[in-house]
């Protein structure tokens, strides 16, 4: 834990009883949450840290500006009166494009943009296949939405998924060059591998074989197998991951000191089975209920 994370899930109080204790001894002390007992087991070495002072300054448009904007992109949305066009000409005048954004019923939100929930009205009472929206005014973002079709209910079609599957192929192609590019460079440091990726050397903690996210990476399953079985203080080949290529060093391994109970692990598997036992029955109830969800009239 660094000092940032103890100030800012628990508090002064814990940040500074935490970096102040002695290793191995047991320390009492009060916070907001109560009376704890600690024992600092294990410190790292101190690293140099700075405060940093800064001005936040909201900015918000004149009303000449605002309509400037609108009227811009009204007139953009007049000469590009189809997707296609839409689609080609959006970039390039200064428009975000998202393209193949499929949209439920129940969505509160476009792409979390505040206050988009009449946009997600609007395409579910449009009848028209390729018809654009009016622009709507969303907090601080103008949305001008298309309807590119509608999705049958049951299991998407793979011509509806194809544009995802070619980004995720291209990915995937991708991450496998760059692993084979790096292989044939022959790096020996970790720095070495920094360099030639334009990249930084990094610590992380805490990693095993469960880890739902690393942190400041994310959820990389291929690293968490292949980092809970690599031998110690041995640089990795390159490992493709789903948001990256990385090489890593194991710098240090922990044994748990707990045995393996497996009895406490069955309730558990059970315990969890029985969550989603109930809750997927719960599911099976709405489904066959043949209830027609008319909210998104409401709302």
């Amino acid at each position: 834990m660094t000092e940032m994370e103890a100030l800012q899930y628990f508090g002064v109080e814990f940040k500074n009883a935490i970096f102040s204790a002695p290793v191995n001894q047991p320390v009492v002390f009060s916070s907001a949450y109560g009376t704890h007992i600690l024992k600092i087991t294990e410190k790292t070495a101190n690293v140099p840290k700075y405060k940093l002072a800064y001005i936040h300054l909201s900015v918000t448009p004149s009303s000449k500006t605002y309509t400037q904007l609108y009227n811009d992109l009204n007139q953009f949305v007049s000469s590009n009166n189809s997707i296609e066009k839409m689609e080609a000409a959006a970039t390039d005048a200064g428009y975000i494009l998202n393209s193949n954004h499929t949209v439920v019923q129940d969505e509160r939100y476009i792409g979390f943009i505040p206050d988009s929930r009449p946009v997600v009205r609007w395409v579910f009472e449009s009848k028209k296949k390729g018809e654009i929206s009016r622009i709507f005014e969303c907090k601080d973002h103008f949305i001008v939405a298309a309807r590119r079709g509608v999705l049958p209910e049951g299991y998407q079609s793979v011509q509806s998924l194809t544009p995802l599957l070619r980004m995720e192929l291209a990915s995937e192609l991708k991450g496998e060059q760059i692993a084979k590019d790096l292989k044939a460079k022959n790096l020996h440091t970790m720095y070495d591998y920094a360099e030639a990726m334009g990249a930084i050397v990094d610590t992380v903690r805490y990693i095993d074989f469960t880890t739902a996210r690393i942190a400041g990476i994310g959820a990389e399953p291929k690293l968490n197998a292949s980092v809970t079985f690599a031998p110690l203080n041995q640089i990795s080949e390159p490992v493709v991951g789903n948001n990256g290529v990385y090489v890593f060093s194991v710098i240090n391994r922990n044994e748990s000191a707990e045995s393996y109970d497996e009895q406490s692990e069955i309730s558990k598997l059970e315990s969890n089975i029985s969550y989603r036992a109930g809750y997927a029955a719960f599911q099976s109830l709405m489904e066959n209920a043949k209830i027609i969800d008319n909210r998104i009239r409401f709302e």
